[in-house]
């Protein structure tokens, strides 16, 4: 069996230590957990299906946003589950906290170590990711650049210039692959890869009772744009009429 050490774990079952180390190797260097060994190398197996495992993927990208490689193998004539982690150009939490990994042991990330951690990482906006082209909004951009022209901000632009061109015009590429900012600017879908990036607004009756909730997805142009619609729909307006001939 390999020893665990700062990029390598087992685990015996499905816990939250799981989601830590999750966090820890994306906070960290990458790693690899194989669930279904004890810590002192013994397979013990998983009890698993195939929708239990589907469950535990959706909850993976649900709680940490991101999108780890997980399989299920045999080891032993045993079910084992692995799961690939790659090193994350964004903060990973896991219910608000952050870990990292320190020789073979998850830790809680301490407040100065998170101010150090968030402060390197200024510029993800900037970082690139596995994204498609094809995962733009074209229209999106061309909106933008009719707003951009008619307030003067890209006068040498034209409305059909090549999106592409757009972005990288923009600094909104890097090697001609998609940056982060790209993707939350422009994309059809960014809550695939960045489940946050969301706004949610509510109409309170009173401070305990909610008579209006929307959450509201896209793009962030998308958002803003839908953002204010809502909240224009969920003013109260009053009128009070007077009679101006008493």
């Amino acid at each position: 069996m390999k020893p665990e050490n700062q990029t390598f774990e087992y685990r015996e079952e499905l816990n939250d230590g799981v989601f830590k180390t999750i966090s820890a190797f994306a906070n960290t260097n990458g790693g690899e957990i194989i669930v279904g060994i004890s810590n002192k190398e013994e397979v013990k197996g998983l009890n698993i299906t195939n929708k239990e495992f589907e469950d535990f993927t959706n909850r993976v990208v649900h709680l940490l946003g991101i999108h780890p490689e997980m399989k299920l193998s045999e080891l032993e004539d045993k079910t084992v589950m692995k799961i690939h982690i790659r090193k994350s150009n964004q903060p990973i939490s896991f219910r608000g906290k952050y870990y990292k990994r320190v020789g073979n042991t998850t830790r809680l990330m301490k407040d100065k170590e998170l101010r150090d951690f968030f402060i390197k990482g200024v510029n993800w906006d900037s970082f690139t990711g596995n994204y498609s082209f094809d995962e733009i909004d074209e229209e999106s951009i061309r909106k933008f650049l009719r707003l951009a022209i008619y307030n003067g901000r890209l006068s040498s632009a034209r409305e059909q210039d090549d999106p592409k061109n757009i972005l990288e015009r923009l600094k909104l590429t890097d090697s001609g692959r998609i940056t982060n900012a790209a993707l939350i600017l422009f994309g059809k879908d960014p809550q695939k890869y960045f489940i946050n990036a969301v706004v949610r607004i509510g109409r309170f009756k009173d401070q305990a009772t909610i008579i209006g909730d929307k959450k509201i997805e896209g793009n962030l142009f998308k958002i803003v744009e839908e953002a204010e619609n809502t909240i224009k729909q969920f003013i109260n307006v009053r009128y009070e009429i007077k009679d101006s001939f008493a």
